[in-house]
């Protein structure tokens, strides 16, 4: 392991594609299961945003800080277009995080930035959501503050 490298918990198991969820740590399914479930409904919705460099927001999944324990949730307000900003992102959610409904990862757990990047690669990326779905497209064209 690099120094730049958090340690790994003992909660964590490494394998050689990477780490893997123990009971007390959710699954990557867990973790992502709102910001995705967000995407999958914003394109339903048809409320994605075109961004100024031509790519396309749905969710823009941020991890939020609370507790020690870093939750990822939705940044992306589909009915004003807009990011929104951690603090707002936070509030937002917070009576979820409280009541326990979302899981959070430890904030020095390695899987914090892992489970992000996988869930791109093998979630969002095979959406069906391509470029012949956005014909006719109404993208929120407003800016991101």
């Amino acid at each position: 392991m690099s120094p730049k490298e958090p340690p790994v918990l003992s909660t964590v198991v490494p394998t050689q594609q990477g780490v893997l969820a123990t009971p007390d740590i959710p699954t990557l399914e867990e973790y992502m299961a709102l910001s995705n479930q967000y995407h999958f409904d914003t394109v339903g919705q048809k409320k994605a945003r075109r961004n100024e460099d031509g790519g396309l927001t749905t969710v823009y999944s941020t991890g939020v800080e609370v507790d020690g324990m870093i939750y990822e949730l939705p940044g992306y307000d589909r009915d004003t277009g807009k990011k929104l900003t951690e603090d707002q992102v936070r509030a937002k959610y917070l009576p979820l995080i409280q009541s326990g409904q979302l899981p959070g990862l430890p904030k020095d757990s390695p899987l914090v930035r892992e489970y992000p990047h996988r869930n791109h690669k093998e979630v969002i990326d095979k959406h069906p959501f391509d470029r012949k779905a956005v014909i006719g497209y109404d993208f929120k064209q407003q800016n991101t503050q």
